[in-house]
């Protein structure tokens, strides 16, 4: 078989032997061959593409397709290689959405997280990924013409759907699956994966591509990474956090062999700037900015300083919105008393400010960050939205590939007497035969610490401040 561009070419070779006389050739008898080539037809699909570039999982079994909206899906070809490309077939379903659920479950893998340029783990769950219903103003010109191209290969309308992960998430991949219902019951699919360019295009200037979707299509926007010197008092209770702690650390009176930070505060601020000079990566929406901002504040602190951040685990959250007399609790200053009836849909929002204000006082809020989270430009009703990250629990070993770890490190002989480690005949040129310390799976570094992310959202005027805190949990309490 031979490969030429992306078609397969299959070729049936036939040898047919025959012997000639000793000495017709000197002394040594010759076997003569005689070859025929002769071309065969495709057959199929099956016949035209490896197996490794199809896409199966549970009741989906898409296999390479290439026509006017794209070339044919493949895989990676190697590490700094990604999949692109269309996939076409048939998806066992009784439903729309079980069907989108089956197809974007077989993408684990293949699709990852975009972490900003951070050490972060970026494999992600088959639970985390889905397909959402695309909406008409999302999809603008292009999007119309896939559409038609799509039902005139399918031979019906399809429904349309586009690749999402959990809030706030990145993903390596822009997604489209279109689906119609199959002659002989499930669903025809057809799947098309376009690789994203880098969020950040300019890494020394922290600069990131915002779209907006509105009525008259997406209108781009560029934000930036504040300098926290530009919050003098801020700035001042991060590194004061981190000086009181490394301080702590060098104090031979605190009686502990090993000195732990106890609370980790970390402060970013983004601003939308004129101009999109020099920014050729894909746009992202403002909750994903945010999103990549929790990503990059836990890889400034210390347990993520050598080891990947699990950016899977991030929850992202949107509260709502608030005010200024709620940030600086004017009405409880002016009654004296706050009321007690919290309605369900405001407890979120209100925890979260709760736990800002006790590390941001009021009159820092006041001097510091309303001056230009809410200016008088933006009038006094100003809208404000609040969103919130956290940690969800850490995945047990549950994987396959974990397992095995766990099994070979358990299985790995120890030492078991002194005379192991330090006998005449121990060759200390050669790595001993039991385990390292630390071998085995690797473990989750944020698995012993809790996090709080507040982040303040001011779209009119174009500012966001995200106040990060990472809590040390008692690994002996129940």
């Amino acid at each position: 078989r031979s490969r030429f561009g992306s078609t397969l070419l299959s070729f049936d070779c036939c040898l047919r032997a025959s012997a000639c006389p000793a000495g017709a050739f000197g002394e040594r008898e010759v076997i003569a061959v005689a070859m025929e080539i002769k071309k065969l037809s495709h057959g199929g699909s099956d016949d035209l593409f490896p197996t490794e570039n199809r896409l199966s999982g549970r009741g989906v079994a898409l296999v390479p397709h290439a026509c006017e909206l794209g070339v044919a899906g493949r895989q990676p070809a190697n590490l700094k290689d990604r999949a692109q490309g269309l996939w076409r077939g048939a998806v066992d379903a009784s439903d729309l959405l079980g069907a989108a659920v089956c197809v974007a479950s077989t993408l684990a893998g293949t699709v990852k997280l975009d972490c900003f340029g951070s050490l972060a783990s970026c494999d992600l769950e088959p639970a985390a990924l889905r397909f959402l219903p695309r909406v008409p103003s999302e999809s603008g010109e292009e999007g119309e013409r896939e559409d038609k191209l799509a039902a005139s290969l399918l031979g019906l309308e399809p429904s349309a759907f586009r690749l999402a992960g959990q809030p706030g998430q990145v993903l390596s991949h822009d997604g489209d699956l279109w689906l119609v219902p199959g002659a002989s019951g499930g669903f025809d699919a057809l799947l098309q994966l376009r690789p994203r360019h880098p969020v950040v295009a300019k890494p020394e200037a922290r600069c990131c591509r915002v779209g907006k979707h509105g009525p008259m299509g997406v209108m781009l926007e560029t934000w930036s990474e504040v300098p926290m010197v530009e919050f003098p008092r801020l700035l001042q209770l991060m590194m004061g956090r981190h000086g009181s702690q490394l301080s702590a650390a060098k104090d031979a009176r605190s009686g502990f062999l090993v000195e732990e930070p106890d609370e980790i505060v970390v402060f970013h601020c983004w601003h939308r700037v004129e101009g999109n000079e020099a920014m050729n990566s894909d746009s992202i929406s403002l909750e994903q900015l945010l999103w990549l901002d929790v990503v990059d504040s836990l890889a400034e602190t210390e347990p993520c300083e050598e080891e990947l951040v699990p950016a899977p685990r991030i929850v992202f959250a949107d509260e709502g919105v608030t005010s200024r007399s709620e940030l600086l609790e004017e009405e409880k200053a002016r009654t004296g008393f706050e009321d007690k009836e919290v309605l369900p849909e405001d407890a979120p929002r209100l925890a979260s400010l709760s736990f800002l204000k006790q590390y941001v006082l009021p009159e820092v809020m006041k001097e510091e960050v309303l001056p230009r989270l809410m200016p008088d430009c933006a009038g006094g009703g100003a809208v404000v939205r609040v969103f919130s990250a956290s940690l969800s629990d850490a995945p047990a070993l549950a994987s396959a590939s974990a397992a095995a770890l766990l099994a070979s490190a358990r299985a790995t002989p120890l030492p078991a007497t002194l005379d192991d480690l330090f006998a005449d005949d121990v060759d200390f040129r050669v790595p001993p035969p039991w385990a390292a310390p630390g071998a085995g799976p690797a473990q989750d570094p944020l698995r012993l610490f809790d996090l709080t992310s507040v982040i303040l959202l001011n779209e009119r005027s174009g500012l966001a401040m995200a106040f990060h805190c990472l809590q040390a949990e008692d690994p002996c309490a129940s």
